[in-house]
């Protein structure tokens, strides 16, 4: 940097006022650059008695630090700030070394210290517009403190706020920051991954817009740390390899570490533990030169995993040592958590100790998502040693508070499977039956429940009906109707649990048509075994995305070769056979299929819903659209589309509909792959170009995509090369050149 070779240069002539003066423009762009080690260099070189009246560069030194994980060196500085301030009676900038200070007491784990400083600093800034800048700070650190003390909703009120005040401003990076602040806050503490997804993903898309490069990488890297958590573990291994591959030239040490800390926990979970191993090491390595002792915990943690499956004593020596940084820099959260995984490595006695000390750490905390998670390593030791109340105990809220926490379902559920029959058969009381669950408990419930109606044991199985029975949901329903039990008296208590869904509304369609077919009721899938006749399917999704056919029309589609009059009686088996895979075994009367005034249709109230419907929505919302709304409409037409519609079937609707979609399928794609060329995203433009291509070679607007994409890349050649090809197909399969616009295209590559 330009300026930093500058200030050293004043520095060694000796010109210490010209170089504090820099200095205090240069510690934000370091420490975003990932030099803060840089920046304090620096301002060490300078003599202490020159620089320790300069309340600013106190407080931009006491902020570098603090990016650095030196809490003591930065505490000082921040005392120091704040005497500067203090004597010269300027509340501004008091409220600004409060507000620092608030942050750092976060950092430190001292939560009500924080909250004090914080306060404090809000009190000084009362009569100021609140959209000052120095209230930036000060609403994120608020934010920190709300959330650590369980008041989750303003936390992120807060956060909300302030991301409006950066919106007005056109603060680009304020937006991505506070985006990616408030998805790590409804992911860690809510356990709302989806949410926390789609606001990193707008965090990406500003990022990319405005060419935040840095800022993007950072974000690739929330995303992936956030898709590990939610299981996703594939994709956050590609949103890690990119923050990598974007990391700055030189590699940002911090980016570069957080990266290869979210590739290991990804490699771990697919199995690679060799890999894990490496890249934590490589992750140590780059934070070792100054980025985050608390990062460092997590890694450090990550090792021990990939450790436990080559010697658990060396995986144990090590989550010891995340344990023991995590103590040193004060951060009961990060300290709670990683006690919490040490107990799983650790053996009993040691487990139970810091169980004890993480239960402690997050009741004052108030971070219920990790209670959660304290629950579940509370009940496995219990079931270890035998201590049939603890597990009990344990067993029991989780199922009274899962229901709350879908983030947590594959990994609360799969050890449900060991610990909930143990708890049920041991347990002197019994335990309490959950709520309704909600889909994505549902998802993960409905074969944990299919396991414990399997039980030998009848008290397990009996109380799987009763927590079926409390569901009034068709996955439940289908359960309990498939259930044959050996005891006559938990047979009953299916058939009375069932007893009132016949009188209910006729469950939900579901359709699947593109990339395949499937039919849901209510979310359950209709197993292929039920559609004796795949003509039964093919007349279901006809009804449904015409509305209605006569017999004659139906037979048409079936058996267009065939005298209708000897094909009549098939077409009534055919009813006769949907009309049975539509009902459903725990509602008797359902009937989907209505037949008036010579017309096959489906019965009026039912809802009908299909990835076609939803696909063509935002075609035909992308026509009306200019300019941001019509591409991200289009883009999202593009995501409901996999694959062509009705691909197995033959017939000449379904073959007519599927040229129909896909031809609004490439026209989404020609209109997504320029508006990225207008963003300047063009990799990206350049693989929607290719998927066009790849369909139907002949669209030409597709191919002015590639070329300018591959010419925006520096690809010139291949730019050249991808025109000639176009040539020759449209002279061999048409006998005619390219457009005038590809021409004049073409004419300013080569020129």
């Amino acid at each position: 940097m330009r300026e930093t070779t500058r200030c050293r240069h004043a520095i060694d002539s000796g010109d210490f006022p010209g170089a504090v003066a820099l200095l205090k423009d240069l510690a934000k762009p370091l420490c975003d650059r990932g030099e803060a080690h840089t920046f304090v260099g620096l301002v060490e070189r300078i003599p202490p008695h020159l620089r320790a009246d300069d309340i600013e560069l106190a407080l931009r030194t006491g902020e570098a630090w603090t990016e650095l994980a030196q809490w003591q060196r930065a505490a000082l500085c921040y005392e120091r700030a704040h005497r500067l301030a203090e004597r010269a009676g300027r509340a501004d900038e008091r409220a600004r070394v409060l507000t620092a200070q608030g942050v750092l007491s976060w950092y430190r784990g001292d939560i009500p210290g924080a909250g004090r400083l914080l306060e404090a600093a809000r009190r000084l800034l009362a009569d100021t517009d609140e959209e000052h800048r120095d209230w930036d700070e000060l609403r994120e650190g608020l934010a920190l403190v709300h959330s650590g003390q369980g008041r989750l909703d303003e936390a992120e009120g807060l956060l909300r706020r302030q991301l409006r005040v950066f919106q007005r401003r056109a603060d680009a990076e304020g937006q991505r920051h506070v985006l990616a602040n408030t998805a790590l806050l409804v992911a860690l503490r809510r356990g709302d991954f989806d949410n926390a997804g789609a606001l990193l993903r707008e965090a990406v898309d500003i990022a990319r817009q405005h060419g935040l490069r840095l800022g993007l990488a950072r974000t690739h890297n929330c995303l992936a740390f956030v898709l590990n958590w939610s299981g996703q573990h594939a994709e956050a291994l590609d949103h890690a390899q990119w923050a990598l591959r974007h990391s700055g030239s030189p590699p940002v040490s911090h980016i570069v570490g957080f990266a290869q800390y979210n590739r290991a926990v990804a490699l771990l979970h697919q199995g690679d533990t060799e890999a894990a191993h490496d890249a934590c090491l490589r992750s140590l390595r780059e934070l070792d030169s100054g980025c985050s002792s608390l990062l460092g915990a997590d890694v450090l943690m990550a090792q021990a995993q990939a450790e436990s499956s080559r010697s658990l004593l060396s995986a144990a020596r090590t989550a010891r040592s995340a344990v023991d940084v995590a103590r040193m820099q004060q951060d009961l959260w990060t300290l709670a958590v990683h006690l919490v995984a040490y107990a799983g490595l650790a053996d009993p006695a040691a487990a139970r100790a810091a169980l004890e000390e993480a239960g402690t750490l997050l009741e004052r905390y108030g971070d219920p998502h990790q209670l959660l998670r304290w629950r579940l390593a509370a009940a496995s030791l219990a079931h270890t040693e035998g201590d049939r109340a603890a597990l009990g105990e344990h067993v029991g809220h989780l199922l009274t508070q899962m229901c709350h926490y879908p983030g947590l379902t594959a990994s609360i559920t799969e050890r449900l499977g060991v610990l909930l029959p143990a708890a049920i058969e041991h347990g002197s009381a019994p335990l309490p039956l959950p709520g309704p669950l909600g889909t994505a408990w549902a998802q993960a419930f409905a074969p944990l429940a299919a396991d414990l109606l399997a039980s030998p044991d009848e008290r397990v199985r009996e109380w799987a009906v009763r927590a079926l029975g409390r569901q009034r949901e068709a996955w439940a329903y289908e359960l309990l109707a498939g259930h044959r039990d050996p005891t006559a008296r938990i047979r009953g208590m299916a058939a009375e649990a069932i007893s009132d869904a016949g009188h209910q509304p006729l469950p939900e369609i579901g359709l699947r048509c593109l990339g395949g077919s499937e039919v849901r009721l209510s979310g359950v899938l209709v197993l292929p075994e039920r559609w004796g006749s795949l003509h039964a399917q093919l007349i279901l999704f006809r009804l449904a995305h015409t509305g209605g056919a006569t017999r004659d029309e139906l037979i048409e589609l079936l058996w267009p070769d065939e005298d209708p009059a000897r094909t009549e009686a098939r077409l009534r088996t055919t009813i006769r056979i949907l009309r049975s895979a539509l009902r459903p075994a725990w509602h008797p009367r359902a009937d989907y299929i209505t037949h008036r005034a010579g017309r096959y249709g489906l019965s009026s109230g039912v809802q009908v819903t299909s990835d076609v419907q939803r696909f063509e929505h935002w075609i035909d919302h992308a026509r009306r659209q200019e300019g941001a709304p019509r591409w991200q409409s289009c883009e999202q037409a593009v995501a409901c589309y996999r694959g062509p519609f009705l691909p197995d079937w033959r017939q000449e609707w379904a073959h007519r509909e599927r040229e129909r979609l896909t031809g609004r399928w490439l026209w989404a794609l020609e209109e997504h792959g320029s508006a990225l060329l207008a963003a300047d995203r063009a990799e990206e433009a350049e693989e929607r170009a290719r998927q066009v291509i790849a369909v139907d070679e002949l669209r030409e607007r597709a191919w002015r995509v590639l070329l300018h994409a591959l010419d925006r890349q520096g690809r010139r050649a291949e730019a050249v090369r991808s025109y000639r090809q176009l040539q020759e197909l449209l002279h061999d399969l048409l006998g005619t050149a390219p457009a005038p616009a590809t021409r004049r295209l073409a004419g300013r590559l080569t020129g």
